[in-house]
């Protein structure tokens, strides 16, 4: 993904940019000719680009060993959910299967986050639930404890790791 022309610093702009609010065309204005070799943009894009995403990426599995871990739901009794870690450039990923059911249909609710992350979201989850029940705000900090992004860019290196987890 970085080269002589797309570094990891063009790429931290970048994010930085794009989350404070900039367009596709201010950002193509903004790295000029360079933004072509960061294998976010095509000059001739002919995959949905009214769309602005590709539909489809090849990963190739990478081996990891993995644990797995089936716990109570602590929301359905008699159910079960599940808690897949791994390592990572010396960092602790957890995926989360929470078992859920939406409309009737029996499903998993995925959450994929670092261990430290993880910690935080169950120290916080305890300490609500010990009431019984959840406002709106205390919905919006989990959320923010999950969704804060780590700023380690591995993701490539990530995504092989799930991809041979997942096949297994």
């Amino acid at each position: 993904m970085y080269n002589e022309k797309w570094t990891i610093e063009k790429h931290k702009k970048y994010r930085k940019l794009k989350r404070s609010g900039y367009s596709d065309e201010m950002l193509i204005e903004h790295f000029g000719e360079d933004i072509y070799y960061s294998g976010l943009y095509n000059r001739k894009s002919t995959i949905m680009p009214f769309l602005g995403f590709i539909t489809e990426i090849t990963i190739t599995s990478e081996f990891v060993n993995y644990n797995v871990n089936k716990n109570k739901s602590i929301i359905y009794i008699n159910k079960f959910d599940y808690i897949i870690d791994f390592i990572d450039n010396d960092i602790k990923y957890i995926i989360c299967l929470f078992y859920y059911v939406i409309e009737e249909i029996e499903t998993y609710n995925v959450l994929f986050i670092t261990e430290n992350q993880w910690v935080d979201y169950e120290n916080r989850l305890n300490e609500i639930g010990k009431k019984g029940y959840v406002t709106d705000l205390e919905r919006i900090e989990l959320a923010n404890i999950v969704e804060k992004e780590t700023g380690f860019n591995n993701l490539i290196s990530i995504m092989k790791k799930i991809s041979y987890i997942l096949s297994h």
